[in-house]
């Protein structure tokens, strides 16, 4: 009998063990589990907040545009406007693409008399840059505010964002504006030769 008794003891004392092992593995599990959870957590607010580079959408109200001219004065292209839309080229003086569409900016500009023109320079140093790139008759802001640069998502370059006179955001083109593309957009911004 003390034979079957120590067996039992053993079967018991392996039961215990198999117990005890397996509730640890669940423990673990729970503990990883949680990390994935806090984890998830981090990362979606890490993805909140790139949400927040994306560039303006279109039909969006829009604050003032703030700014230095290049005299250093403060400068606020603000909304209403009256009647006039405004136009507005965001810029970088280091940007090869801002570079290429400079061309096409200026004939935008010239052909839109009816709208207020604004080149704004989210970074950068201007002096080089406009030795080779002028401005013409429209409003120049050497230096965007960088609160301005986080409403209007200016983060990538070149812009160019067409507002309505009340400063609602009618529409937005990123990138370049190859000679192929001017005309869809010179025909959005209503340009007039």
């Amino acid at each position: 009998m003390d034979e079957y008794q120590n067996s039992g003891d053993l079967i018991g004392k392996k039961r215990t063990n198999l117990v005890i092992v397996l509730a640890s593995l669940g423990s673990l599990l729970a503990l990883s589990n949680w990390f994935v959870v806090q984890e998830n957590h981090r990362l979606r607010g890490e993805v909140d907040s790139l949400e927040a580079f994306q560039h303006t959408p279109v039909g969006v109200k829009l604050p003032p545009l703030r700014g230095k001219g290049l005299d250093g004065q403060d400068v606020s292209i603000s909304f209403p406007a009256g009647s006039q839309e405004t136009l507005v080229f965001a810029f970088s003086p280091s940007c090869g693409h801002c570079k290429e569409t400079w061309p096409a900016w200026l004939e935008l500009a010239r052909g839109c008399r009816s709208k207020r023109v604004v080149f704004a320079n989210v970074g950068g140093q201007l002096s080089e840059f406009l030795k080779e790139h002028r401005v013409g008759d429209g409003v120049l802001l050497a230096h965007v505010d960088p609160a301005s640069v986080l409403e209007y998502h200016f983060h990538a370059t070149p812009i160019t964002l067409l507002v309505t006179p009340d400063g609602w955001s009618k529409n937005v083109w990123r990138g370049e504006i190859p000679a192929a593309r001017l005309e869809e957009v010179k025909k959005d911004v209503g340009w007039r030769q």
